[in-house]
């Protein structure tokens, strides 16, 4: 039996006539509702993206000189061990290079202590530290917060590095940045100059000088070495050792070693000593065509992003950079905030002016102004909730914005046009309006409800991607909820006041015309409705096994700047100028690119990522076409750049390179991963990596639909391993610390001290020789201090071999683990049906290594925990809905029928996606849960009209008129939903970014679903009625006999 939901209790109607009736307090109410969501609006923070919490806990060390494997063994593994057991921990993951090492522990969304695990961690650590290397450098735990945001890039092109007058404005000019109140860290990296302690091997063993001696010399010269106060009647006496560096020569003529005749050794003597550059980097990197140095901005987390902006461009404008030097913003954080609210303004005007437009048509003026008031109203109300909440503006709750623009006014729409039938009845406009609102509030209310509990799930989930998409749901339930309180509290006072007179019988035949046209198809469908249903449930069985099989998902949430790159690799390449020269061809035709359509260009020279991994070398170079985000019309503008590259590209000789491919790129996002599974092989000790690697790759190459495998590059490297003489040693009275420091000053730069000169941190770095001249015949030869003013050979000390040796070594849950990248074509095969063959494929050799356990996963772990969550938070809205429906319609096969509108209109959704060959990505689920809840509120509405007929005694005819009689609200809705988001899927109100995806999937998934409404539900009611008088004439029989 439905809820019968006229009955109302009498204090309902007297609150709705109230209402009616006090007009000055329901206007006064519009105007307080106008006047506080107006001024929380303009006072709303803005910011790039919203406050989240990291839950994550890092551990760094430094151990100079020490391979990768030796790191394992006497820091990262031990540190591992001993805080393996601690609760709250969800994954241990480190990786160990050579002298560093760095541990992750990632916490459980669920753990809250993470302050008290912080300080377990810090003492465990703290504990161990007798056991570890006394060498052991920087050894520090970190309890990852989140305290300021990025917020943009600056680029000095232009920027020459040995010219003195760019290092200085350079360096006054990141002082003068970080003056700008709400910035809070500037990442300068621009090269600075350092000291470089250049020691001469003979004249150490002249002086008998060692190289600890130097060492302790140095950072004792310039150590911090407070003395204290001296309190007296007159006032405070600082007492301080005065040895700040002042001038490099006081490291030249620093005091190595001394006597009491007064002869002393300066270092000048043992070494050269200068003030200089780090060495050239192998890597070119120019903007528009130019040299260039960066400079990172950060804010901090209470600043509004676009009043920074504004701070910025005044600073900016009051600079004036040295010749040849120009300021460029390159990164433009507060572009994606702006860009998104001009998408959101544009839509806001185009959804009032669709819904009045529409309205018109079919309700006439007065009730289309009345009804679309409540639009502005409900929004500015929800900004004044937002704000109590604490939620600012940003890329996050404008989504929900957006999303709520086209569903706003539904409640209200139905509400007016069920006024409408009323006055069409020739009802008086007080008694249309109180049945209106008594007929029609426990159907919206249920509407309402199932809405809201569609994005709950997005809040009660869990799981990092849940906290970042918290405001969505927040967003809708404020927005729902005011319009609510307008179209049932605000609205009839205005209809009753201002419509007092139905539409124009001229226009009604319109509508009736309409309505004749809907009977005759929905008779015929009622027809043949068994039929109908499935061809429809065969439809929808097609489409989950097209999209399982054809239609990509990316569970990331895929927000940056996209750009145009053109990636060239050449054959032959002796150097990185070289490479510049063999690219002129490209240069000149990036070149000709109108300057109009971008905003600019950068270009790196020696190294390019291909196939989600790094590579280096001077015959890699990649060029980026960037794009300014608040571009009117930024999609032309990439076709265009495109289109153009690549029709001048082909005209060009290309005999010399190796690759030579224009493709679209996200910042942030290895488009490479989607495409890729990731095989890890884990077990206790050493693993045979290149044994277990060809074993890998033999068997992924025999699986249907193989592409790739990929190997960090910088995974192994050439060793050179010496094995000491120790007798030698002995005999020369040389022990192996001193015979190591020498060795090390030929092979790196070896840093000393760290000392504060004007204001900034320098190193100081000790080295014989530079490493990179060094080759694998010389180090036999090499000199060695052995005291009493000689030297000797280092092969009197041992012997050199060439081995192979890991240079990275990768930890898993306190094991070492071995993982590859596996590619697979997306063409022929499904992500989920390669992997479970990849799968079924290793089993043999798995076998083969009983101690090993053999993992088949999405490359991008992030993307799989987000594909869980949003799983869940699907399932979950899905259970709601039902539950919401159940209690409304008091019914259990009714919600079925009206939930099974979710997968139907899911068809939409999938053929939009393939017809626009895009991925279905978060963003898309988001629309995808929000056409669940309008979908549901159309059949709801429907479904509740169509029951009390059949309360009335009537059958299938009432079936019809109540169907009949939706038609107008249903298209209603529908469309001025469909005006909502249409534009933003295709940019008619400007490009809408990284939320393209959910317009597009709520707007196919409400097309697709309106029809389905209109004709599906009908019939498959009417085939519930079927099964029903079949089961009540069964029993009746049973009870007759």
């Amino acid at each position: 039996m439905v809820i019968k939901i006229w009955h109302l209790p009498k204090m309902l109607k007297r609150l709705i006539n109230s209402a009616i009736d006090n007009s000055f307090i329901v206007n006064l109410v519009c105007v307080f509702l106008l006047v506080i969501g107006a001024t929380a609006l303009l006072t709303m923070k803005r910011d790039l993206a919203p406050p989240f919490e990291l839950k994550m806990i890092q551990i760094r060390a430094n151990l100079p000189g020490a391979s990768a494997a030796q790191m394992e063994d006497f820091v990262t593994a031990p540190i591992e061990e001993s805080i393996r057991g601690f609760s709250g921990i969800e994954r241990i993951s480190s990786k160990t290079f050579s002298s560093s090492m760095e541990i992750r522990l990632d916490l459980f969304e669920s753990f809250n202590d993470v302050d008290d695990l912080y300080s377990r961690v810090e003492s465990a650590v703290n504990a161990l530290k007798r056991d570890l290397p006394d060498d052991l450098d920087n050894l520090e735990v970190e309890n990852v917060k989140v305290n300021s945001f990025w917020f943009g890039t600056l680029s000095l092109v232009g920027f020459d590095e040995q010219n003195d007058a760019h290092l200085a404005w350079t360096r006054g000019f990141g002082d003068r940045l970080r003056r700008i109140e709400g910035m809070t860290r500037i990442d300068d990296r621009s090269p600075k100059k350092q000291v470089y302690v250049q020691l001469r091997p003979a004249d150490l063993a002249r002086y008998r000088v060692s190289l600890p001696e130097i060492a302790n010399k140095v950072k004792s010269a310039f150590a911090l070495l407070p003395l204290g106060v001296i309190e007296k009647e007159s006032g405070d006496i600082v007492v301080e050792f005065d040895n700040t560096l002042k001038e490099v020569s006081q490291v030249s003529n620093l005091i190595i070693k001394g006597n009491s005749s007064g002869n002393v050794v300066r270092l000048y003597q043992v070494a050269d000593v200068n003030w200089r550059l780090p060495p050239d980097d192998l890597v070119e990197r120019t903007i528009n065509g130019k040299s260039s140095s960066t400079i990172v901005l950060f804010k901090d987390m209470d600043t509004d992003t676009l009043v920074l902006r504004d701070r910025l461009n005044e600073m900016l404008a009051k600079e004036t950079p040295p010749n040849g030097l120009e300021i460029l913003l390159t990164g433009d954080g507060p572009s994606f905030i702006e860009r998104q609210l001009n998408v959101l303004t544009s839509n806001a005007i185009f959804g009032i002016i669709l819904v009045i437009a529409i309205l018109y048509y079919f309700l006439g003026f007065k009730a289309a102004v009345m009804t679309a008031i409540g639009m502005p109203l409900a929004y500015l109300a929800t900004f004044a909730v937002l704000q109590s909440l604490g939620i600012a503006i940003d890329i996050i709750s404008v989504v929900g914005m957006i999303l709520v623009l086209g569903i706003l006014v539904d409640d209200a729409i139905i509400v007016t046009e069920q006024y409408s039938q009323h006055l069409e009845a020739g009802e008086e406009p007080r008694e249309a309006a109180v049945k209106a609102v008594l007929e029609t509030i426990g159907p919206v209310t249920g509407t309402v409800l199932t809405t809201l509990v569609a994005f709950m799930p997005l809040l009660l989930a869990g799981g990092g991607l849940s906290s970042v998409l918290a405001a969505i749901p927040w967003v809708v339930i404020a927005a729902l909820t005011m319009s609510w309180i307008e179209c049932f509290f605000i609205l009839p006072n205005h209809l009753v006041h201002f419509v007092k007179k139905p539409l124009d019988p001229k226009r009604l035949r319109l509508i009736d015309k309409l309505r004749g046209s809907y009977e005759k198809v929905l008779w015929f469908s009622l027809r043949f409705r068994y039929s109908l249903v499935f061809i429809f449930v065969g439809v929808l069985i097609g489409s989950i096994w097209y999209a399982t099989a054809k239609v990509p998902f990316k569970f990331d949430l895929r927000i940056g700047s996209e750009r145009l790159r053109v990636l060239a690799v050449v054959k032959e390449s002796q150097s990185v100028k070289d490479t510049i020269v063999q690219l002129q061809p490209i240069q000149e035709i990036i070149n000709r690119v109108d300057k109009n359509l971008y905003q600019y260009i950068d270009a790196e020279f020696g190294e390019a990522r291909i196939s989600g991994e790094k590579y280096e070398g001077p015959k890699y170079a990649q060029f980026n076409i960037r794009f300014s985000q608040t571009m009117d019309d930024i999609e032309t503008a990439k076709k265009s750049v495109k289109s153009f590259l690549e029709e001048e590209i082909k005209k060009i000789d290309q005999t010399n390179f190796e690759r030579l491919e224009i493709d679209r790129r996200l910042d942030g996002f290895d488009d490479a991963k989607d495409h890729s599974l990731r095989v890890a092989v884990s077990g206790r000790g050493r693993l045979e990596v290149e044994k277990l690697l060809k074993g890998v790759s033999d068997v992924a190459e025999k699986v249907e639909g193989y592409k790739s495998l990929s190997v960090d590059p910088k995974l192994f490297a050439d060793s050179w391993s010496f094995e000491p003489n120790r007798q030698a040693l002995t005999q020369y009275g040389l022990d192996l610390s001193n015979l190591s420091l020498q060795i090390r000053g030929y092979v790196a730069e070896s840093k000393l001290h760290q000392l504060r000169w004007d204001g900034e941190n320098v190193n100081v770095y000790s080295y014989i020789a530079q490493g990179d001249r060094l080759n694998y015949e010389q180090l036999s030869s090499l000199p060695v201090v052995i005291g009493e003013g000689q030297t000797a050979k280092l092969s009197t000390f041992g012997q050199w071999k060439k081995t192979r040796a890991l240079k990275r070594v990768d930890r898993e849950n306190v094991e070492r683990v071995m993982a590859v990248e596996v590619a697979y074509l997306p063409e022929k095969t499904k992500k989920e049906v390669f992997q479970t063959s990849l799968k079924e494929a290793l089993k043999p050799l798995a076998l083969s290594f009983p101690n090993l356990k053999f993992v088949v996963e999405d490359a991008d772990l992030q993307s799989a925990k987000n594909k869980q969550s949003m799983s869940k938070s699907v399932i979950y809205a899905v259970a709601m809905i039902l539950f919401i429906l159940a209690l409304t319609l008091n019914s259990i096969m009714q919600p079925i029928l009206i939930g099974l509108a979710i997968p139907f209109g899911a068809i939409g959704v999938i053929a939009a996606f393939a017809l626009h060959d895009k991925a279905i990505d978060v963003m898309a689920i988001v629309g995808v849960i929000g056409m669940a809840g309008v979908v549901v509120n159309d059949s709801l509405i429907l479904v509740n009209s169509i029951n009390r007929k059949f309360d009335l005694g009537l059958g299938r005819e009432g079936l019809v008129e109540a169907s009949i009689s939706r038609l107008r609200p249903i298209l209603l809705t529908s469309i001025t939903t469909l005006g909502g988001v249409f534009p933003m899927a295709y940019g008619l109100g400007g490009d809408s970014g990284f939320t393209k995806p959910l317009a597009l999937a709520m707007g196919w998934g409400l097309l697709f679903a309106t029809f389905l409404t209109l004709f599906l539900i009908p019939a498959m009611v009417s085939i519930q009625r079927d099964w029903n008088l079949w089961l009540s004439n069964r029993l009746f029989r049973k009870q007759v006999h």
